[in-house]
């Protein structure tokens, strides 16, 4: 029987890469080619839109459960594939991966502040960190946008420009720094990225800050930090 199971789970990953194109089938599988296809391998499929209404980037969702063996297949069509795509893909292609999203369930909480419809919906308070006074937020992120922030730029001189930023601001551009001279900076570089992170995605952790800036893009970063400024208490 365990043999038996581990064969069909062997089945199953290979539908799974054909049904989703990935590796294996690069067509494009539409809600009812997947529909028919579970329902022949022996699967109850039903309409699970409803659980996902209040997340505008799913269009179609069907969950199919093997009718003997319990096994679940999620089939989901999400809406701007090309945006989907470059949000999906952060820190994926680094040698070590992010781990946040591992399976459907860890989307929702993952990756919701990359839409601006979900996102302009959040109504907490912005969690801002060791720099939390309204004029030197404000100041940041003006100053940021002014003369600071260019799409274009390659990782290294984005950081290099958010340590100049620091500076301006009299806070230290370098951590070893703050740590050498207790006393002497009320932040650090690290803080001010902190000040950036929480207006763009209203989190304190997040994935590689660049990369969602770079999928974000200019009018997405511009919008969010004026909606920040505004929600300043």
């Amino acid at each position: 029987m365990k043999k038996k199971l581990v064969l069909f789970g062997l089945i199953f990953i290979v539908t799974i890469f054909s049904l989703t194109g990935c590796s294996i089938s690069k067509n494009k599988v539409t809600g009812d080619a997947f529909k028919n296809q579970m329902t022949a391998a022996n699967f109850t499929v039903v309409d699970g839109k409803s659980q996902f209404e209040r997340y505008d980037y799913v269009s179609e969702v069907y969950l199919a459960r093997h009718k003997e063996y319990g096994y679940q297949v999620e089939f989901y069509v999400l809406k701007d594939k090309e945006y989907a795509l470059k949000v999906f893909g952060i820190e994926r292609g680094n040698k070590k991966p992010r781990k946040d999203i591992s399976k459907w369930s860890d989307v929702k909480e993952n990756v919701e502040y990359m839409y601006n419809k979900l996102f302009d919906k959040n109504e907490e308070e912005y969690p801002f960190q060791v720099i939390n006074d309204k004029e030197s937020i404000e100041k940041i992120l003006k100053l940021y946008v002014e003369k600071y922030y260019d799409e274009n730029d390659d990782k290294q001189t984005w950081f290099d420009k958010i340590k100049e930023l620091s500076g301006k601001m009299g806070y230290a551009k370098e951590v070893k720094e703050f740590k050498a001279n207790p006393g002497m900076y009320k932040a650090h570089v690290g803080d001010v990225s902190t000040v950036l992170r929480v207006a763009l995605t209203a989190r304190t952790n997040t994935p590689d800050m660049y990369e969602i800036m770079q999928v974000l893009g200019k009018n997405r970063i511009a919008k969010r930090l004026e909606v920040a400024k505004e929600n300043l208490k």
